[in-house]
């Protein structure tokens, strides 16, 4: 059934690759913050896997949310490891498990990739007329940059 929710199809199709792209970061970052979760050791052990359990939960809400927004615009979303692996921009280090402050400095990293993936699409999105999903991604911009600085406030 086709979706009729004032922009075109063109426009939802371009829109659903953004969000593809940011699912795919969002759910390799989501998989990065569970492994530095279950393997990070340390003086500061407690405090810093309690909040990366608190940042694994709230990346866990986003992805669902970039897929319901994919679905919500009429398009399908990427829902395999493959998918997700072949179109992130966010490393996974295999076989490594860094010091806990590489750790925090890596995720500290790939939250201002996603912040400059989404500044790059924001402005894209709004010239579509996609005010929608323009403020969606707006909102996660900013939880990124909190999540960030919360870990970043641990390097300092």
């Amino acid at each position: 059934m086709e979706t009729h929710i004032g922009l075109k199809a063109d426009v939802t199709k371009k829109v659903a690759g953004h969000l593809n792209l940011l699912l795919s970061d969002e759910y390799v970052f989501l998989t990065k913050l569970l492994k530095y979760h279950w393997n990070i050791t340390g003086a500061h052990f407690f405090p810093l896997h309690k909040l990366l359990d608190d940042q694994y939960r709230e990346v866990f809400a986003i992805v669902d949310e970039i897929a319901e927004r994919t679905r919500s615009i009429g398009h399908i979303a990427f829902g395999t490891l493959q998918e997700f692996s072949k179109h992130s921009r966010i490393q996974e280090h295999p076989g490594k498990n860094p010091a806990s402050n590489e750790m925090i400095a890596d995720l500290v990293k790939d939250h201002e990739a996603i912040i400059c993936a989404l500044r790059a699409a924001i402005p894209e999105i709004e010239d579509a007329s996609d005010f929608g999903t323009m403020d969606f991604l707006t909102k996660l911009m900013e939880q990124h940059a909190k999540m960030a600085w919360f870990l970043r406030a641990h390097l300092q």
